[in-house]
């Protein structure tokens, strides 16, 4: 066994780099280092951290008999080593990386787990370590017989505010000049989602048509498809080929993208005995092969980011009224 000082963290940089040389080669499209595989794939979320876990587990017992609380925790490392490295090299933004840690550090641990057995079981483990180095690309070929699920998803939330319609309808449409603390953070803020700076309704070409900005650069034209003054309005989305700046948004949760996309979005504005109920409905697409994990987690951070808006109208318009 080594002694070299640190030589009780290759295993854990062995599995690190291992998962970011397979980040690159699942770049996506055409820019992968060799084939370009797409990483919002079941090869590289739930394939890899296996691969990950079962490479520093192996590593580790070339060195010295390693325990079970090893096998389980040790892949956490190099799986956590993995993520930073991928969000350093640009590989990867930190919404995505947020997104798929709970896939990621179990998943790791059931490699660590499996090539611990191995390693207890068998007498040419060598073998068996080419193969699980293999099995991202093997789940790779089974995969591609899988179609992307699309699920059209509808949310609602809405919201009192202590002021009359009139009042909440005109900062509806005249949202400017918003301040980062203005709108409260939710989780996706926090991750890394940009934060609006402004949405204001004009008339071009006899269109109304919301102009949207956002933080990072992010733009896009919010078109009006339904109107009635002080109570209900209605928009579908248009997005250019630059209202998404690179770095803006991970590439993987672009709006409008391969595997999300917002179609509808609609306030409604009803009178209370306390002021106004404003009610958000936002419509959107979910798009992967795993629709089971990414559909809950796509509502939990949307739902969250619509709550932070409406509260942001709410402060708005109440602060209008006692000014």
């Amino acid at each position: 066994m080594s002694t070299l000082p640190f030589s009780a963290f290759k295993p854990i940089i062995y599995g690190a780099i291992y998962g970011l040389v397979l980040r690159g080669i699942f770049f996506g499209g055409t820019k992968g280092w060799v084939w370009g595989y797409e990483p919002m794939s079941i090869a590289f979320i739930f394939a890899a951290p296996i691969t990950i876990g079962a490479l520093t587990v192996f590593y580790a017992e070339k060195q010295a008999k390693r325990t079970w609380l090893y096998y389980i925790f040790a892949p956490w490392l190099a799986t956590l080593l993995f993520m930073i490295g991928s969000m350093v090299t640009l590989l990867e933004g930190s919404i995505c990386v947020v997104i798929i840690a709970p896939v990621l550090f179990p998943l790791s641990s059931v490699g660590g787990i499996i090539m611990g057995l191995i390693l207890q079981n068998s007498s040419k483990p060598n073998n068996k370590l080419q193969a699980i180095a293999l099995l991202p690309f093997c789940v790779l070929v089974l995969e591609s017989q899988i179609p992307l699920q699309n699920d059209i998803v509808q949310l609602s939330s809405s919201i009192i505010i202590q002021a009359p319609r009139e009042t909440v309808w005109y900062q509806l449409n005249n949202a400017t000049d918003i301040k980062e603390d203005e709108v409260p953070t939710s989780f996706a803020y926090f991750i890394g989602a940009p934060k609006p700076e402004s949405g204001k309704t004009i008339i071009e070409n006899d269109q109304r048509i919301r102009k949207s900005a956002w933080q990072n650069g992010v733009y896009f034209d919010e078109k009006i498809v339904s109107w009635k003054e002080n109570e209900f309005i209605s928009w579908t989305y248009e997005f250019f080929p630059d209202s998404f700046p690179p770095g803006s948004l991970d590439d993987h949760v672009v709006v409008g993208g391969k595997y999300f996309d917002l179609t509808t979005t609609s306030y409604r504005l009803e009178a209370v005995p306390q002021g106004t109920k404003l009610t958000l409905d936002i419509q959107y697409r979910v798009s992967t092969k795993f629709n089971w994990y990414t559909r809950p987690l796509a509502q939990y951070l949307i739902k969250d980011s619509l709550d932070s808006l409406l509260s942001f109208y709410q402060a708005r318009s109440e602060n209008t009224v006692t000014q």
